[in-house]
């Protein structure tokens, strides 16, 4: 599909909980020419962060590619396909898109393209907005949000960059 892992660390922590042990093993990789880079903002809060992070699980679960999470400082120019995600919508100007003012929990999903490639913006009018428009990109994905969990489809399909053009207001402004 694309994904070159070329560095594989795992790493084992056991934690001693109640004379019950704990395993947690992460896996860390390199990648060799992403399909898209996903930028944050280099002052993103915790629920942005987390909004990335998620893209990034939901797009390994249901393609294989493990997309980098890039912090943009702002004095380079994003060029290939790229994923952004929350606040820095707002500061790049580059795309030639005005976002519009939104309800704290509602949140817009744009594709822009351009010589320098595509862009989606992930974009919610708060932090929590933009979390739930993680979520909605996860759905499109084919993956499901359950009480008993999350459900993901066996058959990992391509990676394929997204064309949207969604903007969601909840209907009650407390959920």
């Amino acid at each position: 599909m694309g994904l070159s892992v070329t560095i594989y660390r795992w790493i084992l922590t056991f934690n001693r909980i109640n004379t019950s042990f704990l395993l947690v093993i992460a896996l860390q990789g390199c990648v060799k020419n992403p399909s898209a880079l996903i930028y944050i903002n280099q002052k993103a809060g915790r629920m942005e962060v987390l909004s990335a992070h998620e893209i990034r699980k939901y797009v390994y679960q249901r393609t294989g590619e493990l997309l980098p999470i890039i912090e943009w400082k702002g004095k380079s120019q994003i060029d290939g396909d790229a994923i952004i995600v929350g606040s820095l919508s707002k500061l790049i100007k580059s795309t030639g898109y005005t976002l519009p003012e939104i309800e704290p929990d509602a949140f817009i999903l744009k594709t822009l393209s351009s010589e320098e490639g595509k862009k989606l913006l992930i974009y919610g009018g708060s932090n929590i907005g933009t979390l739930y428009a993680a979520y909605y990109y996860a759905e499109q994905l084919g993956i499901g949000f359950y009480l008993e969990g999350d459900v993901i489809p066996d058959k990992q399909i391509p990676f394929v960059f997204p064309e949207f053009d969604v903007k969601r207001t909840p209907l009650f402004s407390i959920r």
